[in-house]
């Protein structure tokens, strides 16, 4: 790659990059096709201001590099805290001096700086209008150094866009503090990716810095479909004209005149240009497209893991909050049938003896015995119906994990059998199929730009020759490759977005609340109906036989007599004794069933709420996603950057009038429309 020797995108890397790095003199940094010798540097430990001189081997360009923030050193800390008063900044005095005793050895031609170096950089420029700074995501300078009336064109500052930094003094009204122009570039990594990679750094210093020295964040490292890099660095992402090489931002570049040398300049600078940044978009795309592809593949795993998610959920809650649920309660109903049984024969012990000697004559006078095997009988029917609706209720269960959780994925999108993915899909076999016909595009607009040339310089050189021969001129038919001018195909999908997620999650959630509700509630409900009645059963059962013995032995003359003089009623309470203490057992078990139907009851809302955040990883897992997102992120970056290429290219062609060119134009343009079109489809799928 050519680059000039005072290109920006040197100075970005030696700005963001290098300048952390530690050099001595002596020492070779290579950038691209240029080297640079360190001839100086100096670190200041009074006022913390760390600093190296670099040149330019072949052209013996010379800049001064200012170092950023280091944040275990306090001066740059008190440094960083001063910048934002209007009172003199020691380092800033330290960096002044610095410059001036570099450009008496030198001669400096630029400064650069990252943060903090970036305000050192722009403060010798704001005060040296001959020298010309270079800075990426620079700290601000205090209020008194700038004049908000100047354009101060010496200073060129690039903005990564998702530095917080430069965010930061935006929002608080700061920015400008920053002198010169400000262009935003388009490198980095989304901020809600600082969790997954730690990216509030090299969004800042526009650079990573590893052992390894690579300058990409791994997608999927150990693998896998979708598996690949996202690349950060900084000059990368600098826009460049395509005819000169310089920097696009502001007003484009310089108007040239289209000469064959100019069309073949063109040509060849598509490639760094426009080519490069369209097939690593296309990278990521197809990277994003194999993730979804793989998603969809995966819809019965997912489906198999929703359910047994939900059913450790399910079963998590039974086994924490009712002791008695399902099996366990059909366990106490077979329990139950058991007191009842031994509650029947006490019963009609209890009748036994109340119906033998002394106790005939009372009975033949009074006629009375306790009436247990009617409640028993009753009691039993209550069971019968408990363990129905506990069946119901199991079934009901599984039913949740068999019906409604399959339906969970296109819930309201029955088109689809897995709405998050499938559109993603749908909308991806659009995109990419626009993106290779753009691609097939531009190179046929390359191609016609070279047989424009050519033919410029053939028809040139023939003219001439005919003239100086004195002979006729016979022109020839100009032939190049027929312009692909189709439209990109329109996409229907993702009308909104990628909150198609949030959107299916909750038409999801909201189905499967109202199911699961409309299951449970109902049966729980009968469940504690049945169970209260059987409580009140078992309580008249309790009723019945204190009472009636009370009445046989203490409020009838009979009773109180055979009581006096006999030990009758000795025997009878130790029977009602024995009789009513499986009843209170049985009461008991009766009670703490309840108990745990309530609170099951109750807990409904929780065990429905712990399940959306299985069911959001459900529709399309997470992480996945997430990497879906960030690669779209990184190709819609590539794709302005092509945008803003092609508007320098057109504004040029614009300029002439030849109709040739004007064809050419038109072509171009057409492009335009259609790179406009792929951003916009592709945003469609990162936000």
């Amino acid at each position: 790659m050519s680059v000039t020797n005072n290109s920006d995108t040197d100075l970005v890397e030696l700005a963001g990059y290098h300048a952390y790095l530690g050099y001595d003199v002596d020492d070779i940094i290579r950038i691209d096709g240029n080297r640079y010798e360190v001839k100086n540097v100096y670190y200041d430990q009074h006022t913390g201001l760390d600093a190296l001189t670099v040149q330019n081997i072949k052209t013996n360009y010379t800049i001064i590099v200012y170092v950023g923030t280091n944040k275990d050193q306090l001066q740059d800390i008190l440094t960083d805290v001063y910048l934002l008063s209007s009172t003199d900044v020691p380092q800033l005095e330290a960096a002044k001096e610095y410059y001036k005793g570099m450009n008496r050895q030198y001669g400096i031609d630029s400064v650069t700086g990252n943060s903090l170096g970036g305000a050192l950089a722009n403060s010798i420029a704001v005060e040296y209008p001959n020298v010309r700074s270079v800075t990426y995501n620079p700290a601000l300078l205090p209020g008194h150094l700038v004049d908000t009336d100047k354009d101060y064109d010496n200073i060129t500052n690039y903005i990564g866009q998702y530095d917080v930094l430069n965010m930061t003094l935006d929002s608080l009204g700061l920015g400008d503090r920053v002198p010169g122009k400000k262009h935003e570039i388009y490198n980095g990594i989304p901020g809600t990716a600082e969790s997954k990679f730690g990216t509030i750094g090299s969004n800042h210093t526009g650079y990573l810095r590893n052992d390894e020295g690579t300058q990409y964040y791994e997608i999927r490292p150990g693998g896998g479909p979708g598996s690949g890099q996202i690349h950060v660095k900084a000059d990368e992402h600098i826009v460049t004209s395509a005819w000169t090489g310089q920097p696009i931002y502001g007003d484009g570049s310089t108007n040239i005149r289209i000469t064959p040398e100019a069309l073949h300049t063109l040509a060849n600078g598509l490639h760094d240009s426009v080519f490069n940044r369209l097939e690593r978009a296309s990278e990521y795309l197809s990277n994003s497209k194999e993730i979804i592809d793989d998603e969809a593949e995966r819809r019965h795993t997912r489906i198999n893991i929703l359910q047994r998610r939900l059913q450790q959920i399910i079963e998590f809650q039974i086994d924490e909050d009712i002791e008695m649920m399902g099996k366990s309660i059909q366990a106490s109903i077979d329990d139950m049938h058991r007191l009842l049984d031994l509650i029947e024969d006490k019963g009609q012990s209890l009748n036994y003896l109340l119906n033998s000697p002394p106790a005939e004559l009372m009975e033949f006078i009074m006629n009375r015995q306790v009436d247990v095997s009617s409640l028993v009988d009753e009691a039993r029917n209550f069971l019968n119906q408990l363990s129905s609706n506990v069946d119901e209720l199991m079934d009901n269960s599984h039913l949740i994990l068999t019906s409604v959780v399959p339906k969970l994925f296109h819930v309201g999108m029955e088109k689809w059998h897995d709405a998050v993915v499938n559109e993603l899909q749908e909308h991806f076999n659009i995109l990419m199929n626009n993106n290779d016909i753009l691609l097939t595009q531009i190179q046929t607009f390359q191609q016609q730009i070279e047989d424009t040339a050519d033919t410029f310089e053939k028809t040139d050189l023939q003219l001439a020759n005919a003239i100086q021969n004195k002979i006729a001129y016979i022109k020839e038919v100009f032939i190049s490759v027929k312009a692909n001018t189709d439209n990109l195909e329109p996409s229907p999908y993702l009308e909104a977005k990628l909150d198609i997620k949030a959107i299916q999650l909750d038409l999801s959630f909201t189905y499967f609340s109202t199911k699961m509700n409309n299951l449970l509630t109902p049966v729980l409900e009968g469940i504690n109906v049945i169970l209260l009645g059987l409580e009140v059963t078992i309580e008249s059962l309790s009723f019945a036989i204190k009472q009636g013995t009370n009445i046989f032995l203490r409020q009838s003359l009979p009773g109180m007599i055979i009581s006096t003089f006999t030990d009758f009623d000795d025997k009878v309470r130790n029977t009602v004794k024995h009789t009513l203490e499986p009843i209170d057992t049985l009461a008991s078990r009766i009670n703490g069933v309840r108990d745990g139907v309530r609170r099951l009851n109750s807990n409904i809302p929780t065990i429905i709420n712990r399940f959306r955040p299985y069911l959001e990883n459900a529709l399309f897992n997470n992480e996945r996603f997430f990497d879906v997102y960030l690669y779209n992120n990184s190709a819609i970056a590539l794709i302005r950057e092509l945008d803003l290429v092609f508007q320098d290219i057109n504004s040029q062609l614009a300029n002439h009038h030849a109709k040739t060119i004007l064809e050419l134009l038109l072509y171009g343009r057409h492009i335009s429309v259609n790179i406009n079109q792929l951003q916009e489809q592709v945003e469609r799928a990162a936000n």
